[in-house]
């Protein structure tokens, strides 16, 4: 008989994991979601998979109506891959609700609050970030002390459905904290346009000396398989100027988080499916988890794990749901080609529609080009990021050493800097 996988909010990393289950004989079932729509291609989904489901939010007759299909197709579903944070819960609950189909975890809900993650692995002896929750604002004043231990600056955020960096922000003083609570809780969270900010996390500010890497696993039956890593690479300004795909050898160096991650995986009862974890490793090596994120990674990693490694993460799931590997810890091969994205900010040209790149020294696709609908950034944007609307473009690049690669990213930051690289040829203003 042959298998389908069900795509829970398939979206911006498709493309490649659709053609992965091409290639192995897999049928593709993709189950859209109400959590966050503008990011959704219907018409390309509707085209390259074999059934749509548009979720009414209701998991048990969305199984329903899925095992009716299969019945009629005479498929069986073998796993179910989430997409989206939010989406997690909903994940979980449709894979209980088909029969002979992995569940993701023990506890779904365990992992759509960061802070009551961190407090459950807090209680596991396992090291996080020092954090206190506030759901009223009336809580300030109470937990205010705890605040002051912590000590300024502090780091705060959504508790639930956070991406990037959405209404996070570092707060100074106490007056700045009572602001940022006054006018984030209860407001629409500006990632998810339809969903609320009901509760916040307020964090110990980690010190910019730390660094800060991705990590990647595929967890099937409880066992964590490591599917790609990388680092975040930021300026002075703790602006994020990119990433870099890490080689098999400079993974080794990382095995202390990477068995940090895998206890996370333990405690926290993941079982089927990928995490896109963030640790940050402190100038003592000191090991901290940022999130543990229970999807499928995101762009420009999914891309740039298929240059570096030489197979898209789910052709790794499918060759362990096939038989043909036993999913040991590590399925990183290295394919001789390095890779790494570059985040780029426009500081110079109202609303381009185009970018210069000619006579860049090395391989590269645009991942992302938003600059045609944005005015340059204040020279001083750094002082209160918004990822979401200052990144203009988002370049990746892939080279036969790090030398290339790096040579890449500084010819893009000349051309950045010196106000070359976003230009408008139309007369028109674009917005």
């Amino acid at each position: 008989m042959q298998k389908v996988i069900i795509f829970v909010h398939p979206w911006m990393w498709v493309v490649d994991a659709f053609e992965a289950c091409c290639l192995h004989g897999y049928r593709i079932i993709s189950v859209v979601t109400q959590f966050e729509t503008q990011r959704i291609d219907a018409d390309w989904l509707s085209e390259h998979s074999d059934h749509v489901i548009f979720s009414s939010g209701d998991a048990a007759d969305d199984a329903k109506a899925i095992s009716r299909w299969l019945s009629v197709e005479n498929l069986a579903c073998a796993f179910v891959v989430n997409g989206l944070d939010a989406a997690f819960g909903f994940a979980d609950s449709l894979s209980r609700h088909l029969n002979n189909v992995p569940v993701q975890a023990n506890n779904a809900a365990l992992f759509l609050n960061k802070h009551r993650l961190n407090s459950h692995l807090h209680s596991c002896q396992i090291p996080v970030i020092t954090g206190e929750e506030i759901t009223h604002i009336s809580q300030l004043s109470e937990k205010q002390s705890l605040f002051n231990a912590m000590g300024y600056p502090l780091i705060a955020k959504p508790s639930e459905d956070t991406a990037a960096m959405a209404d996070v922000k570092v707060i100074k003083n106490e007056e700045a904290l009572l602001n940022y609570v006054s006018h984030t809780l209860g407001k629409n969270n500006r990632y998810y346009a339809d969903r609320k900010i009901n509760s916040i996390l307020i964090q110990k500010l980690i010190p910019h000396t730390s660094r800060e890497y991705f990590i990647d696993y595929l967890s099937v039956g409880a066992k964590h398989i490591l599917v790609g890593c990388g680092q975040y690479l930021y300026d002075k300004n703790r602006v994020l100027r990119g990433i870099d795909i890490y080689s098999v050898e400079q993974i080794d160096a990382l095995a202390p988080a990477l068995l940090y991650l895998q206890n996370v995986l333990d405690a926290s009862g993941m079982i089927n499916g990928f995490t896109h974890n963030e640790v940050f490793i402190t100038a003592d090596n000191e090991i901290l988890l940022v999130e543990c994120n229970p999807r499928h990674c995101g762009q420009p990693s999914s891309t740039l794990y298929k240059h570096v490694y030489g197979s898209h993460r789910m052709a790794v799931l499918l060759d362990v749901l096939d038989g043909y590997t036993d999913g040991e810890s590590c399925q990183i091969k290295f394919s001789d080609q390095f890779a790494g994205a570059v985040h780029l900010y426009n500081h110079m040209t109202d609303y381009p529609d185009t970018l210069n790149v000619d006579g860049l020294p090395c391989e590269h696709e645009i991942i992302s080009f938003r600059g045609a609908g944005q005015p340059t950034v204040p020279a001083d944007f750094y002082t209160d990021q918004d990822r979401i609307g200052q990144i203009s473009a988002i370049i990746a690049l892939y080279a036969d050493s790090v030398e290339s690669l790096a040579q890449g990213r500084a010819f893009l930051k000349d051309r950045e800097t010196e106000g070359t690289l976003f230009l408008r040829q139309s007369a028109d203003r674009l917005t």
